[in-house]
């Protein structure tokens, strides 16, 4: 009986004995693989964006591009920025694709830098096809998407929860047309608007825009003529000749660069010479009086900040740009230096690159930037017509010998308006 109790007892003893070798062996063990494991440091933060550096958006996208080159120059001349439960700056460096204005390649690309490059944010593209396949590809990886270039209203509607855009809406760039010429204007009017729309969604949500815009001002200005028309044309005479008939003051339309150039050039031709020549996005690029010379001259636009804005930082970056390429950026250069602030803002405010909570940063931000201050109020544009509590301010320029100058609001104006436009 003592015999099997003792042999119980030993081998009770040797099993104990047995757990805690194996037990001691993998703590051993794990504890030598965590001194041999390397620690994973963060040692950078990676913003990623697909641009259109050829095609018909090249023009711009170069523009764009360089405008979040120099953001990023500075955040990183800064020591980066200063990420809280890391305790220390981290900076930025980029990855970027050119989608050739195509936006099938500008999701492949959006998809590459998410899954191949690891990239932690995204900036965006330009034009409204190629915003919305970044924007989608965001939407499904969860990833925050902050963009300029986009001034569609469809982007509203799809609610993208990860896209945020610090730029104007179409509704945005009539309303400040309308205030803009009902200042300006001498007389009570009528003054007579003839409408060109490009049959696109583009054109189509332009043209809701500033007739909403022009109804707010109907004992002033009255649409007399609209036609819609086909992109890309070699020739637009018969709709200019049909235009001349009705006799308009002005013209408003949103063309491409491209097509401008033959629309002003055939209105000369025809001897239909307008007073107001109103192109949004045709007249953004530098490159637009290189096209058209002294035709160019009078063209006015919209837009949210611009080169010559009497910001600080804005008018450093302009320096530096002339001093760099030799000539003024276009509007849009500052624009993607204020994607740049804003991204680089939210972060730094969340304290953290996690995206949910760089997003719900995002989502209430106000920040002072290159092109003013822009305020939030939820994804989405930051634009008040379609977001209540958002905040950002437009000009209105003209195009006068060779320069876009800023002609509206006064406080901001760097040459008075220009009226009637000249044709020479």
């Amino acid at each position: 009986m003592c015999a099997n109790a003792l042999t119980k007892l030993q081998a009770a003893v040797i099993a104990v004995i047995i757990i805690v070798a194996a037990v001691a062996g993998v703590i051993y063990y794990y504890y030598m693989m965590a001194q041999k494991a390397p620690v994973s440091v963060k040692e950078e933060i990676l913003f990623g964006f697909s641009v259109p550096l050829s095609g018909a958006h090249a023009y711009i996208g170069e523009m764009i591009k360089r405008g979040y080159e120099f953001a990023i120059e500075d955040i990183n001349g800064a020591g980066g920025i200063y990420v809280r439960e890391l305790g220390r700056r981290l900076k930025v460096r980029y990855v970027y694709y050119d989608d050739e204005s195509d936006a099938t390649k500008a999701r492949t690309n959006a998809e590459r830098l998410i899954t191949a490059d690891k990239v932690d944010f995204l900036l965006g593209s330009f034009s409204t096809p190629l915003v919305f396949a970044v924007a989608t590809v965001a939407e499904e990886y969860k990833i925050v998407h902050v963009t300029t270039g986009i001034g569609s209203i469809p982007v509203e509607e799809k609610n993208y929860n990860w896209t945020f855009i610090p730029f104007h809406t179409e509704l945005h760039n009539g309303l400040t047309i309308m205030n803009f010429l009902n200042e300006v204007l001498p007389g009570k009017g009528p003054y007579k608007i003839a409408m060109w729309m490009e049959d696109t969604t583009l054109g189509a949500f332009f043209e809701k825009g500033l007739e909403a815009a022009i109804n707010k001002f109907a004992d002033k200005f009255t649409v007399v003529y609209k036609e819609k028309y086909t992109p890309g044309q070699a020739s637009y005479s018969t709709m200019i000749a049909k235009t001349k008939e009705y006799n308009p003051d002005m013209v408003f339309a949103v063309p491409s660069t491209v097509d401008a150039v033959t629309l002003i050039r055939e209105c000369k031709e025809l001897g239909f010479l307008p007073s107001v020549i109103y192109f949004q996005r045709a007249a953004e690029p530098p490159g637009f009086w290189s096209l058209l010379g002294e035709d160019a001259q009078g063209v006015i636009a919209s837009f949210t900040g611009h080169p010559l804005l009497p910001i600080p930082k804005n008018k450093e970056i302009t320096e530096r740009y002339r001093a760099r390429y030799g000539e003024l950026p276009g509007v849009n250069f500052p624009s993607a230096y204020a994607a740049v602030q804003v991204l680089a803002a939210a972060i730094e405010k969340a304290g953290t690159l996690d995206q949910k909570k760089v997003r719900e940063t995002l989502s209430t931000l106000e920040v002072d930037t290159v092109v003013g201050k822009l305020k939030f109020a939820g994804p989405g544009h930051c634009d008040p017509l379609v977001r209540p509590g958002a905040y950002l301010e437009q000009v209105v320029y003209q195009w006068q010998n060779g320069r876009q100058e800023i002609v509206w609001p006064s406080k901001y104006a760097t040459a008075s308006f220009i009226y009637p436009k000249p044709w020479k």
